[in-house]
């Protein structure tokens, strides 16, 4: 085997079968139109189709299953197997043996293509798990699994132009990736990290669509725009996030990409979707969804900030003066953040001008005030690292005076409050 290259490695289960031993059948991969003719065993139908190209070939398989079927398996088509012996699986300890033995013989970064037709009942639950497991533990790669549909047969035309009885070998890989799918929702979800959405992008990727590219495309500029809008939170790019460009156009993308998915992938983008359906394009109110959005993915330090930075964002723009403008903000902040307003020292009829007109608007300035006071003490703490304290021993001994789930509690109090306020202003 070259070195860095992956294997590719065939996996399935040798039955007993009946007593007669198992009937012929011609299977067709209809995806890629070849069949193989008058087999008995599925295992070699696969094998063929695929031209024999597995570097690697394992037969899991009972005792009695191998005393009395393996030996004309390998017959059949000469091809060599390694078998691998399993029990029963009459009990739960024998059957995460099974699972065991077969996640033993995988190796780093395998290419499976695995066939579930002559198994247990619950192995094919098995082998879904098995998969994700591995695909976590040993980054494998599931090509293909499939399972030979003997009974369900129907009329086709082999290469000759002979319409035939066939038994399709049906691909049941797309269960595999609705794990992928599932997962990468999940992780964006909680967490806020995109790269295991944007990773499906680069992947296999199958849709009802004709043009699988286009959707491939698609799916791809979603992954990056989430990756965008993740970054922008995770970095407080407020004005970024004020914007909303980005949330606009994923929006639209996200309507076009679902009419191509099957239904359980557009659950996956729905559940997304909902995630970040509260922005909106050039909204001040951005800021505060996003906040919402921190606290809910435990982002505790980016909710601080943005918070703090986001009451004066949303202060200034009610006063219709610009938020952008770095003296117009320092101004506020310098102003808003003392607890005398008599010992500001700049233009303090600005001030008062601003205040006039928030409370017009029935903005509570004096609340808004007291609560971006608090949210103002934890943040220099969190954005220091706790090193910024005038007191920062107890006993002599070097600790942060704010523990971690002060921080988390005073955000979520102070969001509630500062929420409360604006949101009754609109």
């Amino acid at each position: 085997m070259e070195k860095g290259k992956s294997r590719r490695v065939f996996l399935s289960f040798l039955g007993l079968g009946p007593k007669g031993g198992y009937v012929p059948s011609n299977y067709i991969d209809q995806e890629k139109d070849k069949i193989s003719k008058n087999v008995k065993f599925i295992q070699n139908a696969v094998v063929e189709i695929e031209n024999n190209t597995f570097d690697e070939k394992y037969i899991f398989c009972t005792k009695e299953a191998y005393e009395n079927r393996f030996k004309e398996l390998e017959e059949e088509k000469n091809y060599k197997y390694k078998s691998i012996e399993i029990v029963k699986g009459k009990d739960e300890e024998e059957i995460w043996s099974i699972f065991q033995k077969i996640y033993d013989v995988l190796e780093e970064n395998d290419e499976v293509t695995f066939d579930v037709t002559h198994s247990y009942r619950f192995l094919p639950m098995l082998g879904l798990l098995l998969l994700q497991h591995a695909k976590f533990l040993k980054n494998i790669k599931v090509k293909k699994l499939c399972y030979g549909a003997f009974e369900m047969k129907y009329t086709a035309k082999d290469d000759d132009g002979n319409e035939i009885e066939v038994s399709p070998i049906m691909d049941f890989t797309s269960f595999s990736k609705l794990q992928d799918w599932s997962l990468s929702g999940y992780s964006f979800v909680k967490t806020g990290m995109a790269e295991h959405f944007s990773d499906l992008a680069k992947k296999e990727f199958k849709s009802k669509s004709k043009d699988v590219n286009r959707d491939k495309n698609n799916l791809r500029n979603i992954s990056k725009k989430l990756e965008d809008i993740a970054l922008d939170i995770y970095t407080n790019r407020g004005i970024n996030i004020v914007e909303g460009n980005k949330i606009a156009v994923i929006k639209e993308e996200m309507r076009e990409v679902k009419k191509d998915l099957y239904p359980p992938f557009t659950l996956v983008i729905d559940k997304i979707e909902k995630d970040i359906h509260n922005f909106k394009i050039k909204n001040v109110n951005n800021v505060f969804y996003a906040v919402e959005w921190c606290i809910e993915k435990k982002l505790f330090q980016q909710g601080i900030t943005m918070l703090q930075e986001g009451l004066i964002t949303f202060l200034l723009n009610k006063a219709n003066i610009d938020y952008t403008n770095k003296n117009n903000r320092e101004e506020l902040s310098n102003f808003i953040g003392l607890e005398n307003i008599k010992e500001y020292s700049g233009d303090i009829e600005k001030m008062q001008n601003i205040v006039r007109e928030l409370n017009e608007k029935q903005i509570d300035f004096q609340k808004l005030k007291s609560l971006y006071g608090n949210i103002k003490n934890i943040r220099n703490d969190i954005n220091h690292g706790g090193f910024n304290l005038k007191d920062n021993k107890e006993n002599g001994e070097p600790r942060s005076r704010t523990d971690s789930l002060t921080f988390r509690n005073t955000l979520e109090k102070n969001f509630k409050k500062i929420k409360e306020i604006i949101f009754y202003a609109e």
